[in-house]
């Protein structure tokens, strides 16, 4: 079972892929987590440097990056066993324009792993905010 947790920054991605392991846990079932981006990738890495900056080329280098961390963690992840979480599964595409955002969904749809559940976890404007800044995450 592959389970995609996406939304905007701030929603509790994160926060509900671990309730939703630790859940499986319980019920004594492994699952596995891959957060994007991947602090441990040197792609994941690009991806974080990327999205503190602004501009279309550092929207597109975040995208672009964060895609290759998501295929990395999607080759990874047909190895595993057990239920596999991705946090922010396509929502890298979330950087690019709109005319682009959908050619390269319709792309990246077809290369990596695709999800047999989607959760697309929705937040306030105002809280999202709140909650990034709590973090010390700088905004885009």
């Amino acid at each position: 079972m592959i389970i995609a947790i996406d939304g905007l920054d701030g929603a509790g991605k994160d926060t509900q892929a671990k309730l939703l392991s630790t859940f499986f846990s319980k019920c004594g079932v492994s699952s596995t987590i891959y957060s994007h981006p991947n602090r441990e990738t040197a792609s994941g890495r690009f991806a974080i440097t990327a999205s503190k900056k602004r501009g279309k080329i550092a929207y597109l280098a975040t995208a672009m990056f964060s895609f290759f961390d998501l295929l990395a963690s999607s080759t990874r992840s047909r190895k595993g066993n057990g239920p596999q979480i991705f946090t922010r599964h396509l929502g890298s595409l979330y950087y690019l324009p709109h005319p682009i955002a959908e050619v390269a969904y319709q792309i990246s749809s077809k290369l990596v792993t695709s999800p047999t559940k989607k959760i697309f976890l929705d937040i306030d404007s105002q809280e999202s905010i709140k909650r990034i800044s709590n973090r010390g995450k700088q905004l885009h």
